[in-house]
């Protein structure tokens, strides 16, 4: 195998799992806000019993 190709190898390897950290980044914080919402809907919904 070239130089080339494993250097470009590499690299591109590396990319992939910056875009999956990223994402699983992402995820958390969706998660994050989904659960700030639910606990608003839960304050609202005992205010108005």
């Amino acid at each position: 195998m070239e130089w080339s190709a494993l250097i470009i190898s590499f690299f591109f390897l590396a990319t992939l799992v910056r875009i999956e950290i990223n994402t699983k980044k992402k995820l958390d914080n969706d998660k994050k806000i989904m659960k700030q919402l639910q606990d608003i809907l839960d304050e609202l919904k005992n205010m108005k019993n």
